[in-house]
């Protein structure tokens, strides 16, 4: 608990420092804002964001990277809508206990280090023009996959095919029904060859 009051007051001073930054009537102002959301939620709703950050960057492109600091979840901008972070470490050295954070669950290490694992393991993750996404019937839930053939262990090619469905809204769970485009999973293919010994298999049943 002691950790997480820690968390709760890094954050609550780091949204002070650009509080004069930020147009109240543009944003809410601090105050208003614990009001409405308890600051436990505040912080659960910040996991979640970079969570759902990394897992987007992670495998809609072949390349990725992250600040140091974000596994902490500093998200803290210099200026409002600015990618650059608050208290980064161009301007100055920011040490930080990563292995003190992951043994307190305070760390999103485990997590990253499961992306780059999925990553490595599928080689459709290793390319950009594979990326196809896929329609779904919420706005706020984006699917897309990525496919390439490569070389079994058996030397004959197969499809490593990677479907990725997420949800973009951190405050809560969305519902959602996504159209998979058969043909750009390869799977269209198979069909049309089952449909095609299913119907064999029915006219040699009307002969016997």
């Amino acid at each position: 608990m002691a950790e997480t009051t820690e968390r709760a007051s890094d954050i609550v001073e780091a949204w002070l420092k650009q509080e004069d930054a930020i147009d109240p009537t543009k944003a809410p102002r601090l105050q208003e804002l614990l009001e409405r959301v308890p600051l436990q939620e505040l912080i659960a709703v910040v996991e979640r964001q970079n969570a759902i950050r990394a897992a987007l960057a992670s495998t809609l492109s072949p390349l990725w990277g992250v600040y140091s600091g974000f596994e902490l979840y500093e998200h803290t901008p210099v200026a409002p809508g600015s990618e650059e972070y608050l208290d980064s470490e161009k301007y100055q050295l920011r040490p930080r206990d990563f292995a003190g954070a992951e043994e307190r669950g305070d760390s999103l290490a485990p997590y990253i280090t499961l992306l780059n694992q999925i990553r490595r393991d599928h080689p459709a993750l290793q390319q950009l023009r594979n990326l196809h996404f896929h329609p779904t019937d919420h706005h706020e839930v984006i699917a897309f996959s990525k496919r390439r053939v490569v070389t079994g262990p058996d030397g004959d090619p197969t499809d490593d095919v990677v479907l990725v469905v997420a949800n973009l809204n951190p405050h809560t769970t969305v519902e959602a029904t996504v159209h998979w485009d058969l043909g750009a999973l390869g799977l269209l293919q198979h069909l049309l060859k089952l449909l095609v010994v299913f119907i064999i298999w029915i006219s040699r049943s009307e002969l016997w």
